[in-house]
């Protein structure tokens, strides 16, 4: 009886053992999960980052673009709007002279 409990005692030495060991490279492979996620995610959010300003960067360019757009519209805007008037003065002068000549 006393062999059997000392082989029961050295199984169950043996599985503590076993079990520590098993938590240790449990707790190693869990550290290592967590850096790669971690790298992973810094890796993302720099990405991220860098869209964010490459992001800006082009609203930027766009907003330029927008203004320099707007800015020719109104010059364009305005040389129409002087090409107007000056049709209608030349039509009021064409008219006054047609009639100038019809009366001649």
């Amino acid at each position: 009886m006393e062999q059997i409990n000392d082989l029961h005692k050295e199984i169950m030495e043996n599985i503590g053992a076993i079990q520590n060991k098993t938590s240790k490279i449990l707790i190693e492979q869990e550290s290592d999960i967590r850096r790669f996620f971690n790298k992973k995610i810094n890796e993302i959010k720099d990405k991220f980052k860098e869209d964010k300003i490459n992001k800006n960067e082009k609203d930027q360019e766009y907003q330029q673009k927008e203004k320099q757009m707007a800015s020719e519209l109104e010059w364009i805007k305005n040389i129409a709007h002087k090409i107007d008037e000056e049709n209608k003065s030349l039509m009021k002068k064409y008219s006054s002279l047609k009639s100038e000549y019809e009366i001649q």
